[in-house]
């Protein structure tokens, strides 16, 4: 039989405090059911590395930011909202792969469904907020990720660059 530790590391005490000043922040200003884009935000910054932090931030931005545009300008269409989003999901897709984005496509499609499937939201105003949030978040989470006990990943580095030796 295996013993299994508990063990609460520091990015998991990072992504706590993260998210606690994050939603600190906005809950300033926004309601509690929109004070989860900050959460989301500063929960995706929390990555082991610089580099993918920068890629999830990366990530989460124009997956919000897309999904904003594309929500807003197919949500003013005179067409069955089910048909729209159908429409916008494909907009969607095409755009990413035309610019060969290999980041998910599926974060601005969910706020592509948000926006149109539901008539009692303005769909400027929750886009712009959605996007506003979700930066506070971010900027949180990637400030405390690298400003707060950062990732040393330099043993990594060494281990690379000896192995490139004996190889």
């Amino acid at each position: 039989m295996t013993h299994r530790r508990l063990h609460v590391g520091m990015r998991t005490v990072k992504s706590a405090v993260a998210v606690t000043v994050a939603l600190l922040i906005v809950e300033q200003y926004a309601t509690a059911g929109k004070m989860i884009f900050a959460l989301i935000g500063a929960l995706s910054a929390m990555e082991p590395t610089f580099k993918g932090s920068v890629r999830n931030c990366l990530t989460q931005i124009c997956g919000v930011v897309f999904g904003a545009i594309f929500g807003v300008l197919v949500s003013r269409l005179p067409i069955e909202a089910m048909w729209v989003i159908g429409l916008g999901v494909v907009l969607i897709i095409t755009a990413y792969n035309f610019l060969n984005l290999t980041l998910s496509p599926a974060l601005p499609c969910i706020i592509l469904v948000t926006v149109c499937a539901n008539p009692d939201i303005a769909p400027v105003a929750y886009a712009l907020g959605r996007i506003w949030d979700t930066a506070i978040g971010l900027g949180v989470g990637m400030l405390i990720n690298m400003l707060v006990f950062p990732y040393d990943n330099s043993r990594k580095i060494r281990e690379t660059v000896a192995g490139l030796g004996r190889d």
